[in-house]
């Protein structure tokens, strides 16, 4: 037995490049960090936090149609989609719904009522380059994983000072 540890090891692998590219740290860590959105405390919150999110506007809706002499405030708080082509209606605690509102509509005016931070999705397709996001947790073009600040830092998307700033608690 001390023969067998003493000798040295040696390992056969694969062709060097893909096997770089398959155990890269970021990709791993992408992997194993697609949580649940619940299990991050909400797809928006107040602050921010250890999980990858961006600053939204919270908007106040208001629709004035032809024939009403005062325009009316829809009900509800409202956020611009990732692309920011329509809006999601915010559900306190649950997961913003869709909304046939489309950003620029004809009578639909918007008023900032404060800010917050949304859920996103980051994925890193090349391993030659950052990790993007790709939208926000809840919409179903984003790809990718809901991640933590660590693990999005190690797949590069939080390359420098200031998009590690648009993270922070502020």
């Amino acid at each position: 037995m001390k023969g067998a540890l003493a000798a040295p090891m040696i390992f056969t692998l694969g062709p060097t490049a893909g096997w770089a590219q398959a155990i890269n740290s970021a990709g791993v860590c992408l992997q194993k960090s697609n949580v649940d959105i619940i299990e991050t405390g909400g797809a928006i919150t107040d602050g921010a936090d250890q999980w990858v999110r961006m600053p939204i506007e919270l908007l106040q809706l208001t629709r004035q149609t032809e024939g009403q002499e005062q325009p009316v405030v829809l009900e509800g708080t409202y956020i611009r989609s990732f692309d920011g082509r329509s809006y999601y209606r915010v559900n306190n605690g649950g997961l913003p719904t869709a909304t046939d509102l489309q950003v620029g509509q004809q009578g639909l005016s918007e008023e900032s009522v404060g800010t917050a931070f949304a859920l996103v999705r980051i994925d890193k397709a090349d391993p030659n380059a950052p990790a993007q996001i790709t939208g926000f947790a809840w919409e179903p073009a984003a790809t990718g994983a809901i991640a933590s600040l660590a693990c999005a830092n190690s797949a590069g998307l939080l390359t420098n000072l200031a998009a590690a700033q648009m993270f922070k608690s502020g």
